[in-house]
């Protein structure tokens, strides 16, 4: 403190140092704070300049005795100086000064008011930490709510992009014939990249394959697909095409026909075509936590099937069929035309013909086991 005033003629650096052990006498808990570029130094019941009670402010002719909010202050000796509204300061020029009364008085008014003001700023602080735990404690359970939804549309178009893929897949390969990866699926380009399941901390969704589908919505409808039919078969056609071990089982025109006059498919838990498990069939999720949402009437995550059957792999459904004894008009077809899907009774199907007591044509299959032209025959 020496060094801070040696800067200043004698009298004044005398003066200020009485003056800072008055002040420490005063208010024995003050804190002394040094500023070297603003000249002063500062004393209060707090760090720095919180708290602040009152200051040193030296000069070349004297010393001030700065009083923080001591405009508000009663001054019955009339020592404070200065038209400031809130702070004012008592002058010194020498030693004499510092023996007046009222300094002392002001001092701990000053102390009094700063304690105060801590404890008003302590209790405002308080009540908006209060305030803040009402506030997120009201907010967080929306919030949660409202990401978990958002993971739960995020887990839906995922997995029907898994079943889609393999939807996709089967069309090409023929029925029955089932990705055995899902590397296959990506690599082939019939899924975009290998999504992440939301619901998990590792992301993997567990694989549905042909052999644990059994028993899962919408299973059933891939358990026997119905096939394209060959040289004068009845079989209602998908527009799908035969696997290649069927060619040639009936003089190289066709699936060779069941017992029951339909065409056998694979079922669920035969090995599509030499892959263990019969390959995948869809995916869900591991997390068996319960849901918001219910899909398919399931309420936890891990029974949200997403499967391939589930996935409409007909163009244009929706749209009307032709009428019995009239034109007819297949899905995604124009009048007069018939769907590749469903042969109309009475009207033009596939390929130009008519139905039955007509020409009897059937769908021209495309893709593995069907060659063009193939398939054609009178009712």
């Amino acid at each position: 403190m020496a060094a801070f005033f040696a800067k200043y003629p004698d009298n004044v650096r005398t003066l200020a140092l009485s003056l800072r052990d008055l002040v420490r006498a005063t208010i024995p808990d003050a804190s002394e704070t040094v500023d070297e570029s603003g000249r002063v130094v500062g004393y209060g019941v707090g760090s720095g300049y919180s708290g602040l009670v009152c200051t040193i402010i030296p000069s070349k002719t004297g010393v001030k005795l700065g009083i923080v909010g001591s405009a508000r202050f009663r001054d019955p000796k009339g020592l404070l100086e200065g038209a400031g509204k809130l702070h004012r300061y008592v002058q010194f020029t020498e030693p004499a000064a510092l023996k007046r009364a009222g300094i002392k008085p002001l001092l701990t008014a000053a102390r009094t008011a700063a304690l105060s003001q801590r404890g008003y700023a302590m209790a405002a602080l308080l009540v908006s930490i209060g305030v803040l735990m009402v506030i997120m404690a009201v907010a967080m359970p929306v919030w949660r709510t409202q990401a978990q939804r958002e993971k739960e549309a995020e887990l839906i178009f995922r997995g029907e992009q898994y079943a889609r893929a393999v939807n996709l897949y089967t069309r090409k390969m023929g029925p029955g014939n089932f990705p055995p990866s899902i590397d296959v699926l990506v690599q082939q380009r019939f899924l975009r990249k290998k999504y992440r399941d939301p619901m998990t901390p590792d992301g993997e969704f567990e694989i549905i394959t042909a052999a644990s589908a059994a028993g899962q919505p919408g299973a059933g409808r891939g358990n026997q697909p119905p096939q394209p039919s060959g040289r004068g078969g009845a079989g209602p056609s998908t527009g799908l095409s035969a696997p290649p071990s069927a060619i040639g089982a009936t003089g190289g025109r066709g699936p060779a026909p069941s017992p029951s006059g339909g065409i056998q498919g694979p079922s669920l838990g035969q090995p599509a075509f030499g892959q263990p498990g019969g390959g995948i069939m869809g995916v869900r999720s591991k997390s068996k936590e319960t849901s918001f949402r219910i899909y398919n009437g399931a309420t936890h995550y891990n029974e949200w099937t997403f499967l391939f059957a589930n996935v409409s792999n007909r163009p244009g459904a929706g749209r009307g069929a032709g009428r019995p004894g009239g034109p007819g008009q297949g899905p995604g077809m124009g009048p007069g035309q018939g769907g590749p899907f469903i042969s109309t009774p009475g009207g033009r199907g596939p390929g130009g013909g008519r139905g039955p007591g007509g020409r009897g044509d059937t769908p021209r299959g495309f893709g593995p086991g069907m060659q063009p032209g193939i398939g054609r025959g009178r009712g």
